[in-house]
């Protein structure tokens, strides 16, 4: 695991940023082509719409994707950007001595994580549970807790939240802690600390505006 950051940290960072975007440009493209079909809008909507203002809402999402695929880049910079100032801001705090550089590093290596829930739910829905409606394809997140429960009878707001609560994210975690401690040479729980304290509480704030948008919404 050592040798494997190691050789992630002597690879240029925009290598890595663009093998990043371009793995998520990939994913988000084969699954919005491959997993939302017309099959899928005709069962969603067959009882509501006519077929061509199906036909219609088909086109507008796929214009639409168009305009996220040159976007996903811009949001991967600037999370790693804002989960990178909120753990140099944790660093202060703990007196602990890490440049935003390295902080960034840490930051882009450890987002690699998330790509592997994005392609387990193609992979799932592509080959495993080919029989999904809309709702399912959208709630679900591999390894979250959200997969343990009937999203049917959960209101909208709370999806969001329960599939932030997945194996992935504490992956994640782990990941930030353990590069914290090889740049900085402090113990991987006193890393975790800092994690938790500040990335863990950014995203709980995330969550809750986040949360609190869909319920003003719906």
């Amino acid at each position: 695991m050592r040798a494997i950051i190691e050789d992630l940290r002597n690879v240029n960072k925009s290598f890595l940023f663009a093998y990043l975007s371009l793995a998520g440009i990939l994913l988000a493209y084969v699954s919005s082509t491959s997993l939302v079909t017309e099959e899928l809008y005709i069962n969603q909507f067959g009882e509501q719409l006519t077929y061509e203002q199906i036909m219609s809402l088909m086109d507008m999402q796929a214009r639409y994707q168009w305009y996220i695929y040159p976007a996903i880049p811009l949001i991967y910079l600037l999370k790693i950007f804002v989960v990178a100032l909120i753990l140099l801001a944790g660093a202060i705090f703990y007196e602990i001595g890490i440049s935003f550089r390295k902080l960034f590093q840490i930051v882009l290596i450890a987002e690699f994580i998330f790509l592997i829930p994005s392609f387990i739910k193609l992979v799932w829905f592509l080959f495993v549970k080919t029989g999904y409606d809309l709702l399912e394809m959208q709630a679900f997140f591999p390894l979250s807790i959200i997969n343990l429960l009937d999203v049917e009878d959960l209101p909208a707001w709370s999806l969001y939240p329960l599939q932030q609560i997945n194996l992935f994210e504490i992956v994640y975690w782990l990941a930030l802690a353990y590069g914290l401690s090889l740049a900085t040479g402090e113990k991987i729980r006193k890393m975790l600390v800092l994690v938790a304290s500040s990335y863990g509480l950014g995203l709980l704030v995330w969550i809750v505006f986040i949360t609190f948008m869909i319920i003003n919404v719906t």
